[in-house]
């Protein structure tokens, strides 16, 4: 099935790697790029209607950040459901060109090739972003070649791309890459967007009204608050306090990090942390999810602000700590009133 103009197919998918195997088809990629010129909207005609790769970005032997994905333009609309371990792979060769058993992550998707006006004919992978301070728990690791093989030619049925009426790809190709090096997030990440990381939504799961909060009582399901951005975080817990110890023994106000709950207390003073513990559930393209889920009971019929320091970085290292129009302030919501003696706990 075609998919909207306005969306994308999208296919989650782990891919392994294989084992290194022969380069067959890098001459046959280079002769279908050549003549596929800009890949425009009339590529269906191609080879007689044949189903053949057009193009590959990065081309053979080209170089990406960590957070790039790989797009494979093909003559004719791809069954998605096709792009599977089988029929895609990636060996990891490290700076000797020594094969390596590093897993490659990420998710297969569809989205408009140059010229059309419909997802179809461009297939991408996206790699799984790196979620650890070294980042090399990600779809890609730094200092790394890849080369990536797809199966044709006369392959069985369920071994080899195929297009959406069936045909598999006429001949297998296999193009290589590598990826940058580094050990910061400047030097390994494409900036995604202009500018430090910006809102783009913000919710509370078990609120119908952000004036009515229920208080995160034992028993009940819990708040969880979800702050939206519009750009992927540099995923170091120096950066996104994903590995703050709420433990009340050992836990100082001081170390909260840049992303934290607070409320002006009539008996601790203003400004007085709600520890939380704090989880990166989105990181990728699309932009990043960080969802706080406070420890404990929330304050009665008390306004509480989402802070987000304006030195919070995107997955580039870029901050807002230069902007002046900048509010710390992400969000406001109040919890319910709840005067009556209550009793909740847990034995």
């Amino acid at each position: 099935m075609r998919a909207p103009s306005t969306g994308l197919r999208i296919s989650s998918l782990r891919v392994s790697s294989l084992r290194a195997t022969s380069l067959l088809g890098l001459a046959t990629l280079a002769a279908l790029t050549a003549c596929s010129g800009g890949g425009s909207s009339s590529a269906t005609q191609v080879a007689g209607g044949d189903f053949v790769v057009l193009k590959t970005d990065p081309t053979n032997n080209g170089r990406i950040f960590l957070n790039d994905p790989i797009s494979i333009d093909l003559s004719r609309e791809v069954n998605l459901d096709s792009a599977t371990l089988n029929t895609i792979s990636f060996t990891a060769l490290d700076q000797l060109g020594t094969p390596t058993s590093e897993l490659v992550n990420g998710t297969f998707r569809l989205v408009a090739s140059p010229g059309d006006p419909n997802a179809g004919r461009r297939l991408q992978f996206v790699p799984r972003f790196p979620t650890n301070n070294t980042f090399d728990d990600g779809g890609f690791r730094a200092g790394r070649t890849y080369i990536v093989q797809l199966v044709g030619g006369t392959a069985i049925n369920g071994t080899a791309l195929r297009d959406t009426s069936g045909k598999a790809l006429n001949q297998p190709v296999s193009f290589t890459f590598s990826t940058a090096e580094g050990t910061t997030s400047a030097q390994l990440f494409r900036n995604p967007a202009s500018g430090g990381p910006a809102r783009s939504g913000f919710t509370v799961s078990t609120a119908t009204d952000l004036n009515d909060v229920p208080l995160n009582l034992f028993g009940a399901p819990p708040v969880e608050v979800r702050l939206s951005f519009d750009q992927a975080l540099n995923p170091n817990d120096g950066n996104v306090p994903v590995s703050l110890d709420t433990n009340p023994l050992v836990r100082d106000p001081s170390q909260k990090g840049k992303i934290y709950l607070e409320y002006d207390d009539p008996v601790l003073g203003n400004n007085t942390w709600i520890p939380a513990d704090v989880e990166l559930e989105v990181n990728d393209l699309s932009g990043a999810e960080v969802v706080l889920r406070p420890v404990g009971v929330l304050p009665n019929n008390a306004e509480i602000r989402v802070i987000v320091e304006s030195t919070l970085e995107d997955i580039s290292g870029e901050n807002n700590l230069g902007s002046l129009a900048y509010n710390r302030v992400f969000a406001t919501f109040r919890t319910a009133e709840a005067y009556a003696q209550q009793f909740n706990g847990i034995v």
